[in-house]
C-alpha cells in the first residue's frame, strides 16, 4: 500500500499490518495507522462515493464492476475488510492466485460472508475449466492439447484448495474441523490439514492408477 510523506511527498511502501514507517529520504517517522486516517480524512467524499457502489456490486456478484471501485477505494481507504473484498473480486476473475496469504487477507470478514463467496468462485472455476477443456479439445492437436489439459487442471486444483480451506475436512488425528475453524484440537493448522487431504487423495489416484495398468498388463501378457 503506498502513502505519502506529509513533509517530503515522497511514496511510502508500507503493509497494512506495519506499525511505523520511516521515510527514506527526510528520515520523518509516522505511525502507520496515523496516516492511513489522515489518508481517509483527505478523501472522504469520494470514499462516502465509492463504497456504496462497490458494496452493492459485490453483493450481487458483479465481481468485475465491484473490482473496479475496490481497486479505487483502497488507495484511498486500505482497512482489512476492504482488502479482502477486493481480494475476492480479484479470484472471481481470475486475476490472483488461491495461496495461504490470500485466504489469510479475508478472515477479517464474517463467515457466512467468506463461504457464500469463495464457493460461488469455485462453481464459476468449475464452469469455467470444463468450458477451457472442450474448446482445447476441438482445436488443439496431439502433445498440446494434453499440455493444455494438464495446466487448466492445476489451476482448478488452486480453487479446490479454496474450497477445502472453507468446508468442514476431517484430520488426520479423526476429528472433523468444522467451517470457521483454523486449527484442529491436535493444534494443526486448517492449511496442514488441507495439504495431508490433497496428498492422501493424489496418492490414492495414483495408487488407483498403477493397479489399473498392472491389471492390464497382466491381462495383456495372460492372453499372449
Amino acid at each position: 500500500m503506498d502513502l505519502s510523506c506529509n513533509k517530503c511527498g515522497a511514496v511510502l511502501t508500507v503493509d497494512i499490518k506495519d506499525i511505523r514507517v520511516v521515510c527514506p529520504y527526510c528520515r520523518a517517522n509516522y505511525l502507520v495507522e496515523q496516516l492511513i486516517t489522515e489518508k481517509r480524512l483527505n478523501n472522504i467524499d469520494e470514499i462516502n462515493r465509492l463504497t456504496p457502489i462497490a458494496e452493492n456490486a459485490y453483493k450481487i456478484f458483479d465481481y468485475a464492476h465491484a473490482l473496479e471501485c475496490y481497486t479505487t477505494l483502497i488507495k484511498y481507504d486500505p482497512s482489512e475488510t476492504n482488502i479482502a473484498r477486493y481480494n475476492i473480486c480479484r479470484l472471481a476473475v481470475d486475476n490472483l492466485k488461491p495461496s495461504n496469504e490470500v485466504y489469510d487477507t479475508l478472515g477479517c470478514i464474517a463467515d457466512e460472508e467468506r463461504y457464500t463467496h469463495l464457493e460461488k468462485i469455485k462453481a464459476r472455476a468449475h464452469s469455467t475449466v470444463f468450458k477451457r477443456i472442450r474448446y482445447s479439445i476441438k482445436t488443439n492437436r496431439g502433445i498440446y492439447k494434453l499440455l493444455e489439459i494438464i495446466k487448466l487442471l492445476l489451476w482448478y486444483r488452486k480453487y479446490k484448495w479454496l474450497d477445502l480451506m472453507v468446508r468442514p475436512i476431517n484430520c488426520v488425528c479423526g476429528r472433523t474441523v468444522d467451517k470457521g475453524e483454523t486449527t484442529c484440537s491436535c493444534s494443526r493448522p486448517r492449511s496442514e490439514i488441507v495439504k495431508n487431504y490433497i496428498t492422501r487423495r493424489r496418492n490414492l489416484k495414483l495408487i488407483v492408477v498403477l493397479l489399473l495398468i498392472l491389471t492390464i498388463l497382466f491381462i495383456i501378457k495372460g492372453s499372449l
